[in-house]
Protein backbone atom coordinates (compact mmCIF):
# COMPACT_ATOMS: atom_id res chain seq x y z
CA UNK A 1 0.00 0.00 0.00
CA UNK A 2 1.75 3.33 -0.82
CA UNK A 3 1.81 6.01 1.13
CA UNK A 4 -1.30 7.87 -0.59
CA UNK A 5 -3.42 4.76 -0.64
CA UNK A 6 -3.05 4.82 2.99
CA UNK A 7 -3.48 8.65 3.45
CA UNK A 8 -7.00 8.26 1.63
CA UNK A 9 -7.96 5.46 3.63
CA UNK A 10 -7.31 6.74 7.05
CA UNK A 11 -9.58 9.94 5.57
CA UNK A 12 -12.02 7.62 4.47
CA UNK A 13 -12.05 5.92 8.24
CA UNK A 14 -11.56 9.21 9.35
CA UNK A 15 -14.89 10.25 7.81
CA UNK A 16 -16.54 7.49 8.69
CA UNK A 17 -16.36 7.90 12.66
CA UNK A 18 -17.43 11.46 12.64
CA UNK A 19 -20.53 10.46 10.37
CA UNK A 20 -21.27 8.05 12.72
CA UNK A 21 -20.82 9.70 15.88
CA UNK A 22 -22.82 12.89 14.57
CA UNK A 23 -25.76 10.39 13.53
CA UNK A 24 -25.14 8.92 17.09
CA UNK A 25 -25.54 12.50 18.65
CA UNK A 26 -28.23 13.40 16.57
CA UNK A 27 -30.56 10.80 17.51
CA UNK A 28 -29.45 11.17 21.02
CA UNK A 29 -30.97 14.41 21.14
CA UNK A 30 -33.62 13.43 19.69
CA UNK A 31 -34.36 10.67 22.11
CA UNK A 32 -33.28 13.31 24.97
CA UNK A 33 -36.11 15.74 24.01
CA UNK A 34 -38.57 13.27 22.75
CA UNK A 35 -38.68 11.27 26.08
CA UNK A 36 -36.98 8.22 24.58
CA UNK A 37 -33.71 6.09 26.26
CA UNK A 38 -30.24 7.07 26.14
CA UNK A 39 -27.74 4.70 25.39
CA UNK A 40 -26.43 4.31 29.29
CA UNK A 41 -23.14 2.08 27.99
CA UNK A 42 -21.68 4.90 25.69
CA UNK A 43 -22.83 7.88 27.18
CA UNK A 44 -20.94 9.90 29.73
CA UNK A 45 -21.42 10.09 33.48
CA UNK A 46 -22.16 13.53 33.20
CA UNK A 47 -24.11 13.54 30.36
CA UNK A 48 -26.16 10.76 32.26
CA UNK A 49 -26.35 12.75 35.67
CA UNK A 50 -26.94 16.26 33.90
CA UNK A 51 -28.18 15.65 30.45
CA UNK A 52 -25.78 18.03 29.93
CA UNK A 53 -23.54 16.92 26.58
CA UNK A 54 -20.13 18.48 25.67
CA UNK A 55 -17.02 17.80 23.84
CA UNK A 56 -15.82 16.14 26.34
CA UNK A 57 -18.91 13.56 26.82
CA UNK A 58 -18.38 13.04 22.71
CA UNK A 59 -14.84 11.85 23.69
CA UNK A 60 -15.88 9.48 26.31
CA UNK A 61 -18.42 7.78 23.59
CA UNK A 62 -15.69 7.84 21.30
CA UNK A 63 -13.15 6.09 23.82
CA UNK A 64 -16.17 3.30 23.92
CA UNK A 65 -16.53 3.11 20.69
CA UNK A 66 -12.70 2.41 20.38
CA UNK A 67 -13.00 0.19 23.03
CA UNK A 68 -15.80 -1.85 20.95
CA UNK A 69 -13.49 -1.80 17.89
CA UNK A 70 -10.18 -2.96 19.61
CA UNK A 71 -12.53 -5.68 21.55
CA UNK A 72 -13.26 -7.24 18.08
CA UNK A 73 -17.08 -6.34 18.77
CA UNK A 74 -17.35 -6.93 22.57
CA UNK A 75 -20.41 -5.15 24.29
CA UNK A 76 -19.77 -2.22 26.69
CA UNK A 77 -19.63 -3.85 30.56
CA UNK A 78 -20.32 -6.83 28.98
CA UNK A 79 -24.06 -8.32 30.64
CA UNK A 80 -24.14 -5.81 33.03
CA UNK A 81 -27.22 -3.65 33.62
CA UNK A 82 -27.92 0.04 32.84
CA UNK A 83 -28.39 0.80 36.81
CA UNK A 84 -24.78 -1.79 37.12
CA UNK A 85 -23.15 0.26 34.42
CA UNK A 86 -24.43 3.81 36.01
CA UNK A 87 -23.33 2.69 39.46
CA UNK A 88 -20.22 1.31 38.37
CA UNK A 89 -19.08 4.32 36.47
CA UNK A 90 -20.13 6.47 39.20
CA UNK A 91 -18.11 4.95 41.98
CA UNK A 92 -15.03 5.50 39.18
CA UNK A 93 -14.70 2.16 37.68
CA UNK A 94 -12.98 2.23 34.26
CA UNK A 95 -11.51 -0.09 31.19
CA UNK A 96 -8.16 -0.14 32.92
CA UNK A 97 -6.98 -3.37 31.72
CA UNK A 98 -8.21 -2.29 28.45
CA UNK A 99 -6.31 0.85 28.76
CA UNK A 100 -2.87 -1.18 30.21
CA UNK A 101 -3.17 -3.76 26.93
CA UNK A 102 -2.60 -0.48 24.36
CA UNK A 103 0.02 0.22 26.47
CA UNK A 104 1.44 -2.73 26.31
CA UNK A 105 1.27 -3.68 22.83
Amino acid sequence: MTAQELEVSLWALFLLIWFLLTVTFISLLMCLFQGGKIPVRWTAPEAIAFRKFTSASDVWSFGIVCWEVMSYGERPYWNWSNQDVIKSIEKGYRYLLFIQWIYYY
